[in-house]
């Protein structure tokens, strides 16, 4: 992954989450968070677990962007981590805040699915970037003298799923090719985040027909699928910025020559 893609993928001011303000890293960190706390209030039941050390600045998690992301501490009301990372918040304590039964970035069931807000609505973590592709969708209806109908609906499901597919974070435009000598106009749909000139946007895409065609609720299912994997690549990224955080504060400072 180039730094211009890990940058608009992760660090860059988000959309993601209930209230449609939360960037890639404390979206997703939600889960590891609200897995930790949920053991550790599991095995308080028995003994006494050790102090849980999370180096939460480095890893550029915010306690109170995690919250207000919807934690799920599980019995316990409030969890407590320290961070002695470099510039770290020290002694941190995390309340439940989590919204049960709504969607956030957790590993759901089949059978949770069906009980979860979907992205048209508001509430789902997705809605504003299916909000963002509605809007561009009805422009181009718009261009091309039609209005917006049961498949500009089809339209904007499948390209939502297909941009959270290709690591996109918002909407800037959505387009229809040109014609060329061997395809005709608009067979295929782009979505693009950024200028569509700058060599560091992001684009992804599709037939048109198949855009057009696949019913709403199986993108939608889609989309799950893929949430899913990119909380679950997370996971694994924070777990392995913490164990990279972990062993350089092991080894000390390098001494200057």
């Amino acid at each position: 992954m180039t730094k211009s893609v890990e940058h608009c993928f992760y660090d860059s001011s988000g959309t993601l989450g209930p209230h449609g303000d939360s960037d890639y890293r404390n979206y997703y960190g939600v889960n590891p968070i609200s897995h930790i706390a949920q053991n550790y209030a599991h095995l308080a039941h028995d003994r006494r677990p050790p102090e849980i050390r999370i180096d939460l600045k480095s890893l550029g998690l915010d306690p109170r962007q995690l919250e207000r992301n919807g934690l799920e501490l599980g019995s316990a009301k409030t969890f407590n981590i320290v961070d002695l990372g470099k510039d770290g918040y020290g002694m941190v304590q995390f309340k439940d805040t989590g919204a049960r039964g709504v969607s956030s970035p957790n590993f759901a069931t089949p059978s949770e699915l069906g009980r979860t807000l979907t992205p048209a609505e508001a509430g789902h973590p997705d809605h504003a970037m299916h909000q963002q592709i509605r809007s561009k969708v009805e422009q181009l209806d718009a261009a091309n003298g039609r209005t917006f109908d049961a498949t500009s609906e089809r339209m904007t499901a499948s390209l939502l799923t297909l941009a959270k597919d290709n690591g996109l974070s918002r909407m800037d435009h959505v387009l229809l090719s040109e014609k060329t000598k061997d395809s005709p106009t608009a067979q295929t749909l782009f979505v693009v985040q950024g200028d569509p000139k700058d060599p560091a946007m992001l684009r992804a895409h599709m037939p048109t027909a198949d855009a057009a065609q696949r019913p709403v609720q199986e993108s939608f299912t889609q989309l799950e699928s893929v949430n899913q994997r990119l909380a679950h690549e997370r996971t694994q990224e924070l777990a392995m910025e913490q164990q990279r955080s972990q062993e350089q504060q092991q080894r000390g400072p390098v001494p200057s020559l």
